[in-house]
């Protein structure tokens, strides 16, 4: 949430029960950018554990280093 996001947050808050509604939506649209963010993390970690794996086979001796542009 942006500063001045949570700046009109607490300035609705201060407003009293009349900006339920207004502070409701604010908090949704929030989750939604969260839950774009956590998406966005899991298929980090998805790629990175599959980098690692990859990684692992080499050191392993399962494959041929295959990750040096130069050979």
């Amino acid at each position: 949430m942006s500063v001045e996001d949570i700046k009109t947050y607490v300035d609705l808050c201060l407003e009293g029960r009349s900006t339920i509604q207004e502070r409701y939506e604010i908090i949704m649209k929030h989750k939604a950018t969260a839950l774009e963010r956590f998406e966005e993390a899991k298929r980090t970690v998805k790629y990175m554990e599959e980098k690692a794996n990859h990684y692992l086979d080499i050191i392993n001796g399962a494959i041929l280093d295959d990750t040096n542009p130069g050979q």
